[in-house]
């Protein structure tokens, strides 16, 4: 990772692990070590609803909560308190049906081996061990824990689908699980029938020798994981280096959601940033992921950014969601279809591998509302279906499909929010119904049409669109802008620049876009009705007005383009970019 990638984490990280609210006083206070020489005398001590306040330093031990409601919490805070287990098991135990009246708060985790669970003996759980219980840990940083098997940092068995164990700004970084033949996991494991909720949590820098270097969720267990970071985990012989999602045979209720999150410089064999697969024999709800970023993650084989799918009646959603800058080292390089998935409103740019650049599938996948440019080599191979409203670079078959630079405000920056002149800007389906949140939770519609890619443009959508698409001459590209409030009976004006001097040149207009091929360019709009020949005149332009039509309906687009003869453009003739106009 690099160093300007550590920098960028170290302080997301310190954003996550600073201290929220500070520590409550009451008459159950019992302080350690004033009144209490360990944690662990002040818990057994503790009546239900105390607070077990320890004073700043590092404490030798381990603790087991015996099932009470009571909160065991720092008064400095968890960067200067530590309980270091030395290597003595796990180092905080929820196992005697804890509820959320039981709370770990503000303290650091560290040095923890893990608790023998299971008929198999596995060893899990190294920071925290949680069996049957449903506890709160809020502010804590839980660290440098390994175990062989699973749950390096946490691990959650059990709590039942009701209440699930609520994880909150935490920190969970540098944990790992060790064992190549059963294990993963390596911040945090939820298997057999437990429930989690990770709100606001940084997962950094874990590791695991099979699946999940982040996390893995499996074996019918409920996992909500939102506005968090997950980072520089590592899966290298498994799949899902920040993260996996597995089912199995017979999961009815397993349930999986990733919502607002960015996912970043993750590696595994497969699905480099999450892995997602749900079994052919699961039949409920889908596994979700809305509006989350996919950067700079890496699979050795397949799906940089994300690696699933499924062949359940729902599938593997993906929703309002960036996949930028992954690789993979065989196809997929921001997305591997493994089975069937549905990718809704989501840009992937600038991602590589050899094959599908973007997005391989192996079964047949559904793309609407998605932009797909920029990847190398290929923007979709495989089994993709027939996308639908989609910007896909060098086109694709389907309805409302487009074949135009997206015009970003800053791709070079990594700001991928739709520029004013964007093609992409309400360029959806006329008939969607508005409905959910882009990626920055903007309503999804704003000011008209839904807008193609992940995020729907937050500035009020004038009456004039740049489309690109221009075909250069001798003396460059040629450039079409117009003006006017396109109200019905107005005066609008046309001007073209830039094209060959005293040239015939000819206006063509449409009420679509067809982005064929014609004289060595590309023609952008349907050849409707053709204006002409308009001359260019000494300085390679022309204007030309008119009014805006009366009783056209609100919301009809025109599209326009410009052509001119000029013997140093493809086939005799130089063009302007496209130009959609559309009435209020």
């Amino acid at each position: 990772m690099s160093l300007t990638a550590s920098r960028r984490l170290a302080g997301l990280a310190a954003l996550t692990c600073s201290v929220w609210l500070a520590p409550t006083l009451h008459a159950g206070t019992l302080d350690v070590p004033a009144q209490y020489p360990t944690i662990q005398a002040a818990i057994v001590a503790a009546q239900p609803g105390d607070t077990v306040l320890v004073a700043p330093g590092t404490y030798l031990e381990t603790i087991d909560f015996l099932g009470k409601g009571i909160t065991v919490q720092s008064s400095g805070g968890a960067a200067v308190t530590t309980i270091d287990g030395g290597g003595a098991g796990s180092v905080v135990t929820f196992q005697t049906h804890e509820t959320p009246a039981s709370v770990l708060s503000d303290l650091t985790i560290t040095g923890g081996a893990g608790t023998v669970h299971g008929p198999f003996a596995l060893l899990v759980g190294g920071g925290v061990y949680i069996n049957g219980s449903s506890p709160v840990l809020r502010d804590c940083v839980i660290t440098g824990n390994t175990v062989a098997n699973f749950g390096g940092g946490v691990f959650i068995s059990e709590t039942g689908l009701g209440t699930p164990v609520l994880i909150e700004h935490c920190v969970l970084s540098d944990n790992a699980t060790t064992s190549a033949v059963k294990g993963g996991g390596g911040g945090l494991t939820v298997e057999h029938g437990a429930a989690v909720v990770v709100h606001s949590c940084s997962l950094l820098g874990n590791s695991t020798a099979t699946n999940g270097g982040g996390f893995l969720v499996h074996r019918n267990s409920k996992a909500r994981i939102a506005s968090s970071l997950i980072a520089a985990n590592t899966a290298p012989a498994g799949p899902g280096g920040g993260g996996r999602f597995s089912t199995g045979k017979g999961s009815a209720f397993s349930s999986f959601e990733m919502t607002e999150c960015y996912v970043f410089d993750n590696s595994s064999l497969s699905g480099g940033g999450l892995s997602m697969v749900i079994d052919e024999s699961f039949q409920a709800p889908s596994a979700q992921v809305r509006r989350s970023r996919f950067e700079g993650n890496h699979a050795s084989l397949v799906g940089g950014g994300l690696a699933g799918g499924t062949d359940a009646s729902d599938g593997v959603w993906v929703h309002g969601s960036v996949f930028i800058a992954n690789t993979a080292g065989g196809s997929g390089g921001g997305v591997e279809a493994r089975k069937p998935i549905h990718l809704v409103s989501c840009t992937l740019v600038g991602n590589s591998a050899p094959v599908g650049g973007g997005m391989h599938a192996n079964a047949v996948s559904d793309l609407s509302h998605c932009i797909v440019w920029g990847n190398s080599v290929g923007q979709l191979s495989g089994a993709t279906g027939v996308p639908e409203w989609c910007d896909v670079e060098g086109g694709a078959p389907g309805p409302g499909n487009i074949d135009v630079d997206p015009f970003f405000v800053d791709e070079a920056s990594g700001d991928l929010h739709l520029a004013p002149t964007s093609a992409c800007v309400d360029a959806g389906n006329p008939a969607w119904f508005p409905v959910g949140k882009d990626l920055d939770g903007d309503p999804r519609v704003l000011f008209g049409h839904i807008d193609i890619g992940a995020d729907e443009a937050s500035f009020p959508k004038g009456p004039w669109t740049f489309l690109g698409h221009a075909a250069a001459g001798a003396g460059g590209e040629p450039s079409l802008v117009g003006d006017g409030t396109l109200v019905g009976g107005t005066p609008m004006t046309l001007a073209l620049s830039g094209a060959a001097a005293n040239a015939p040149g000819w206006l063509v207009v449409g009420g679509s876009q067809i982005l064929l091929p014609f004289k060595g360019g590309v023609m952008v709009p349907a050849p409707d009705q053709v204006l002409g020949p308009l001359g260019t005149g000494p300085s390679g332009g022309f204007a030309f007005g008119t009014t805006w039509p009366l009783g056209l309906p609100s919301g009809f687009v025109v599209t326009l383009q410009s052509w001119v003869a000029d013997a140093g453009g493809p086939a005799g003739f130089s063009a302007s970019n496209g130009l959609a106009a559309e009435g209020p």
